[in-house]
């Protein structure tokens, strides 16, 4: 088949055309230059055959959460995004380099390097966990550079949950997929995710994808049938015994034998780092009010490593809430502890977002039909707080739910309970609803007094 031609430049108020960057197969992308501030950015224009109003409404509501994703310093910022006037929706963003997804075959990162990058993405991504978005194409292609230097995860993947179809149209990079979703058990877990990052982490310091044979065939058959038989080649590089603990667990056959969560795998990331004797980066997370309270029960480290706190911006705190579930799709997780220049950039431009590179954060997939109603909730008075309860109104694949307080703090999560702290005498109250492809039903409110 004919290669596709790359989509004519919009016209855009604001920004010159220079030229494309890369196509793919829901989107191209441009090197544009901006107006005011005068600066190279990188806009990705979606393909006006894919454009209907369902990609139009996902787009809407994924821009506006990927633009609060974006303030995180280890994710690819994205300045705005709008539609143009021949009807294809764009997203303006900063412009980065590929140079680790480039170069780490050629030549396999540094161990400290390869650590602090991951540590510094791993903040990204749990960041985007609790937030109740999963990534779905985590590998070395997606961590971008900055003009400093620094490290970014891109490619939240618009495309992958709009349209259905084989791993290479849905957006499956088999390399670094888990074998479940290889097996299209699911579209993504956080389970999936930790499989992800720990091969994006094995990809980057030994040059090689996990079932990567060197001189073997690894084409993409291959290499799915040696994920889904778990024939993972061994981890021989010259690094702590410690690190190829922590990959092996993420690359467990078992997802249940993974780490909970993005943190804690980041948490013994650092602990290397530390037995290497080299500096401990910080894990830049965004606060969440509620965990400043929330009593988890262990006792903390008096030799904590850092993490770089970042708090949120709300009217008022939300006390002992649980911790946003995105973890599989009928049971809850468990809370993870608490533990160069521009004109370099546009000299690597025609690799910056090569392949389809879908900034717009698409959370949840697109369903269609009515959206579930939470019928009632019961509130129950415990030691300290109170105990809200619900039953699932039929939630159906990356469905969840929408728990708002009285104080207009919300959380999205996919468990059918809720607490929250308070002082005595406090009445506490919640509204519940579904949300589904970034629109929320009809809510069922309950409030209690503390004892």
């Amino acid at each position: 088949m004919a290669a596709r031609l790359p989509s004519s430049p919009p016209v855009l108020p604001g920004f010159t055309h220079v030229h494309i960057l890369g196509k793919g197969g829901f989107a191209d992308v441009f090197l544009y230059e901006q107006n005011l501030p005068r600066r190279p950015v990188a806009v990705k224009v979606m393909h006006a055959d894919l454009v209907d109003d369902r990609v139009r409404s996902a787009f809407r509501s994924e821009v506006n959460l990927m633009g609060r994703l974006s303030a995180h310093p280890s994710i690819l910022t994205v300045y705005s995004a709008s539609v143009s006037g021949d009807g294809r929706p764009y997203l303006v963003m900063e412009l980065c380099s590929t140079e680790i997804g480039d170069r780490f075959r050629q030549r396999p990162l540094e161990l400290d390097e390869a650590l602090e990058i991951m540590v510094r993405v791993g903040g990204a991504l749990e960041t985007a966990h609790r937030a109740g978005t999963l990534h779905r194409d985590i590998k070395p292609a997606n961590i971008l550079t900055t003009a400093f230097g620094h490290p970014v995860l891109s490619d939240f993947g618009i495309a992958a949950n709009m349209h259905l179809g084989d791993h290479e149209a849905a957006g499956v990079s088999v390399p670094w997929s888990a074998p479940e979703v290889l097996r299209d058990e699911t579209a993504g877990t956080i389970a999936s995710e930790v499989w992800s990052f720990g091969a994006t982490l094995y990809s980057l310091v030994a040059g090689r994808s996990p079932a990567e044979i060197r001189g073997g065939r690894n084409g993409t058959d291959e290499l799915s049938a040696r994920i889904l038989a778990h024939d993972i080649q061994p981890f021989d590089v010259d690094a702590p015994r410690t690190l190829a603990t922590i990959v092996r667990k993420a690359l467990a056959k078992d997802p249940a034998d993974r780490y909970l969560s993005i943190l804690p795998m980041v948490e013994d990331l650092q602990a290397v780092q530390e037995e290497m004797g080299v500096p401990v980066t910080p894990i830049d997370l965004q606060e969440r009010p509620w965990s400043r309270d929330l009593d988890t029960g262990v006792e903390e480290p008096a030799d904590e490593l850092p993490v770089r706190v970042r708090a949120a911006r709300r009217r008022a705190p939300m006390r002992g809430a649980q911790q946003i579930d995105i973890s599989s799709s009928t049971q809850a997780a468990t809370p993870p502890s608490r533990k160069g220049l521009v004109s370099v950039l546009v000299g690597a431009a025609t690799a910056v977002v090569l392949g389809a590179v879908a900034i717009v954060a698409v959370a949840v997939t697109t369903i269609q039909g009515a959206i579930p109603v939470v019928e009632e909730v019961v509130a129950e008075p415990v030691d300290g707080g109170i105990a809200f309860t619900w039953t699932d109104p039929g939630l159906v694949d990356a469905d969840s739910y929408l728990v708002t307080t009285a104080a207009g703090d919300a959380v999205i999560q996919r468990a059918t309970t809720f607490r929250l702290s308070g002082a005595s005498g406090e009445e506490l109250c919640v509204t519940v609803a579904v949300n589904r492809d970034g629109r929320s039903g009809d809510g069922a409110e309950a409030c209690a007094e503390v004892p």
